[in-house]
């Protein structure tokens, strides 16, 4: 993820946004656009009135069908019953998969969205602002005290340039997965991937598996590793 994507996407033109998102002290009305957008990426998606009643009746049509199946099965043969059984097997995985889809669109409460877009919003703009330091080159003091060096000759020593490379580290080990965006370039045997962006995929704990995606492109999307 480049930092300069939440520079045009959320915007970030303070230094003590980056120092209060490390901190996890940033709130709504700190930055009120970016809580918005990124509120709309953790909500759940509304789903229309039609087809969600569209999906309760399928379900519960399964579910009446799996009813009989069963009571069914007592009076079979027994050669019919291992038919049976895996008809109901797939009876079954069929109402799994209807009632994940509606649990996907159910709405949540409030409070837990706002949570939870609270806590993305401050993730984000301290990776944003760990990969901004890291991108410096570093510097150590003869304690060993990691510090930057910002090229004009002054050079920072201080708690979140010691942290940024710890903090990076844990921010994306809670990564879901990483996606890099290539083009192909070249052609024969010099034909090759050229980097073009990636993304950051986070899982939303509590959010019916929703996913927050980062510096996303339309270049050809791979995972990494």
């Amino acid at each position: 993820m480049r930092a300069s994507y939440l520079d045009e996407w959320l915007g970030l033109d303070a230094e003590w946004v980056g120092f209060s998102a490390h901190y996890g002290t940033l709130t709504a009305t700190d930055l009120p656009s970016a809580f918005q957008e990124v509120r709309k990426l953790v909500a759940p998606p509304a789903l229309p009135k039609p087809e969600r009643k569209r999906l309760e009746q399928q379900i519960e049509q399964l579910r009446k069908r799996l009813d009989k199946a069963r009571s069914n099965v007592v009076e079979l043969d027994k050669s019919n019953i291992p038919a049976a059984e895996e008809r109901i097997r797939q009876l079954d995985h069929q109402r799994v998969e209807l009632e994940q889809e509606l649990e996907l669109y159910k709405p949540q409460a409030e409070n837990d969205i706002n949570a939870v877009a609270l806590m993305v919003l401050n993730n984000l703009y301290a990776l944003a602002n760990c990969c901004r330091i890291m991108a410096k080159p570093e510097v150590f003091d003869d304690k060993g005290n990691r510090g930057v060096d910002h090229g004009d000759g002054t050079v920072t020593f201080g708690s979140l340039e010691s942290a940024a490379p710890r903090a990076v580290r844990w921010l994306l080990s809670r990564a879901s997965y990483i996606i890099c965006h290539t083009e192909f370039a070249g052609s024969g045997n010099g034909r090759r991937h050229v980097f073009k962006g990636g993304e950051i995929v986070y899982n939303v704990a509590g959010l019916a598996k929703r996913e927050v995606g980062l510096a996303k492109g339309r270049q050809n999307p791979h995972h990494a590793g």
